[in-house]
């Protein structure tokens, strides 16, 4: 077991690497909150607001989770707070994705070890422990802080050590969010994911009905690249005629547009 799919169970750990995230997008310069992003629509602001009414909602799940609720969030509260970002201006939207975002890992490093522990967060897909819940917030943090930071600088990575914590958690990625289309086209394929920068390999187990992603090489067709590159192209956000590192190593069997259309982002 390597340390970063250890931490993916160990809450304290998660909880430090949802603080890292913060801290590298709370240093970003994102004075130019109208500039546009490589998601489709999405400003700079866009994205920060997504990220501020989604701590928002997080705060409010994990209240209730110390309230002793079991049940989640109802839809009309989150659409009413959808709604009032999405009225803020871009200034707005910035500023109050910093102080949601700081009151939301306040709430999580403000637990007890018993409640780091013990609690259960009633989340969207089913109760959450911390550790699982926190990474569910550390995917989307990450993978939207880097949106922003591909914006103002097009050689922006990954954080290594959370792109290492996302390679370790990429299987409840690529098993959920994925064209079915595509997948049906594609299987039977398995796939083995190579980085090259030291983190272990994973095959994507590709069949009508499903995709998996299992440890080890089991694949007949390989894909190289670096954790950073690998992990973005099954988030939907490779960008291969403008950055040399997305240019994966394909061989056999399956093409680099056959996996980026498999996994369109989301």
């Amino acid at each position: 077991m390597t340390a970063a799919t250890a931490a993916l169970t160990d809450p304290d750990a998660m909880i430090d690497s949802l603080a890292a995230s913060h801290a590298l997008l709370d240093r970003l310069d994102t004075t130019g909150l109208t500039a546009p992003t490589r998601l489709p629509g999405w400003s700079v602001a866009q994205v920060l607001s997504h990220l501020g009414s989604g701590a928002e909602i997080g705060t409010v799940l994990v209240g209730r989770a110390l309230d002793g609720a079991t049940d989640t969030v109802d839809r009309h509260v989150m659409t009413g707070i959808w709604d009032r970002w999405n009225a803020m201006t871009p200034q707005e939207q910035a500023d109050g994705r910093r102080e949601q975002d700081a009151r939301h890992l306040a709430l999580l490093q403000g637990l007890t070890p018993g409640q780091r522990q013990h609690l259960r967060v009633p989340y969207f897909v089913g109760p959450l422990d911390v550790a699982e819940y926190t990474g569910y917030r550390l995917s989307e943090h990450a993978v939207h802080t880097w949106d922003v930071a591909v914006a103002l600088d097009p050689s922006a990575r990954l954080a290594p050590g959370t792109a290492a914590v996302l390679w370790a958690r990429l299987g409840l990625i690529a098993g959920r969010f994925h064209a079915a289309d595509v997948r049906v086209r594609l299987a039977p394929a398995d796939v083995t994911l190579r980085p090259t920068d030291g983190a272990p390999e994973a095959t994507l187990v590709i069949r009508p009905d499903t995709v998996a992603l299992v440890d080890g090489d089991h694949g007949t067709a390989q894909v190289r690249g670096t954790v950073d590159a690998l992990v973005r192209l099954c988030y939907g956000r490779l960008d291969p005629e403008l950055r040399d590192d997305d240019r994966l190593d394909v061989t056999a069997g399956v093409s680099r547009a056959d996996l980026t259309d498999l996994f369109p982002g989301y």
